[in-house]
């Protein structure tokens, strides 16, 4: 039977609150955490407050909506860890954000590759496929929703007739 502390959070949601914030630190502080080199070694740093004991951090976590199915995520990918620059959004949201993303303009709009596979209704790994192992840099083909053989059959059929 799980407690509820002073915060009303039952022991385990205190720990996955305190494993956030252990994590963030972790992950800007300590060199050997597998992940500094995506944070603290790229300049991305922890408040004062936060840094000097978690019960700053969960106050702010709280009266900032986190619930254990939230992730924190920095307004400002490059800014620091503080109450200015964070939020809590969900997981899907949070892994469209991450650096690592391949990013796609289309008419002005840009999105990582999973969400306009979403928007087209394509599946990611074909669109995948299409960019970056076949080379195609044109949106309508790397989103085409039917098979590219197709196309390049009716192509060659095209340039047949016009000889």
């Amino acid at each position: 039977m799980s407690r509820i502390n002073a915060y009303g959070l039952s022991s385990e949601n205190y720990a996955k609150l305190y494993g956030v914030w252990k994590n963030m630190l972790c992950r800007c502080c300590n060199k050997r955490n597998e992940r500094f080199y995506t944070y603290g070694k790229r300049g991305i740093t922890v408040c004062k407050e936060w840094c000097e004991g978690f019960h700053p951090f969960a106050k702010w976590a709280l009266e900032n909506g986190w619930n254990p199915d939230l992730w924190i995520e920095r307004k400002d990918v490059n800014g620091m860890y503080c109450p200015a620059n964070c939020t809590f959004i969900g997981r899907k949201e949070q892994m469209r954000n991450k650096t690592n993303n391949i990013r796609i303009t289309i008419e002005g709009s840009e999105r990582c590759l999973a969400e306009w596979c979403e928007i087209f209704d394509v599946p990611f790994k074909t669109a995948w496929m299409r960019g970056r192992r076949h080379g195609y840099s044109d949106t309508n083909l790397i989103f085409y929703k039917g098979d590219i053989r197709d196309l390049r059959r009716a192509r060659q059929k095209q340039e047949v007739f016009a000889t």
